[in-house]
């Protein structure tokens, strides 16, 4: 799925690529063909295929799923829409806490997001030791903490054009 800001407005298209063993590698649009969510309707809504319309200032996460086969979902992006301005992307930031001595996944460890623009975030990580969250795009200070574990701060700058990564936050058990 790729969006381009419209005015206030995003327009998308979606795109199915098929990958594996006897396929046709041609591309496909498949823009009407599908069926767009938005995760919150009164900040914006799809008016048509993939046109997002902004009713009202606020976060959306918007995804497509093809109708021939609605288990085929472009991955999910999330933006900022705010009527009057133009549509911005957020950063998807997620990573792992473990313990850097044993490499072990710490669940319920505290993640803090820090960035140079927007609200600071916590969270706690999953049974996993999974973390993520959705930020504007520069600079941000990762501060991960646990008892009986030194804190940690990591600074990172997310990317908008891939989910293909994280942060992988090391704690050091205390003495």
């Amino acid at each position: 799925m790729t969006c381009t800001p419209s005015g206030s407005d995003l327009q998308c298209q979606a795109i199915r690529t098929q990958y594996g063993y006897c396929i046709d590698p041609t591309p496909y649009d498949v823009t009407i063909g599908s069926v767009w969510v938005s995760s919150n309707e009164a900040v914006a809504s799809f008016v048509s295929a993939g046109r997002l319309h902004a009713g009202s200032r606020g976060e959306v996460q918007i995804h497509a799923a093809w109708l021939a086969n609605p288990y085929v979902q472009s991955v999910a992006q999330d933006y900022l829409m705010d009527p009057g301005q133009a549509p911005e992307r957020l950063a998807y930031v997620s990573g792992v806490v473990q313990n850097a001595v044993t490499k072990q996944n710490l669940s319920n460890a505290t993640v803090e997001l820090l960035p140079e623009r927007g609200s600071p975030q916590t969270v706690q990580t999953s049974a996993f030791g999974e973390y993520q969250f959705w930020s504007f795009v520069g600079n941000i200070t990762l501060r991960a903490s646990k008892p009986g574990y030194a804190t940690l701060e990591m600074a990172i700058v997310p990317l908008t054009t891939c989910y293909c990564g994280g942060a992988l936050l090391g704690l050091s058990p205390l003495p």
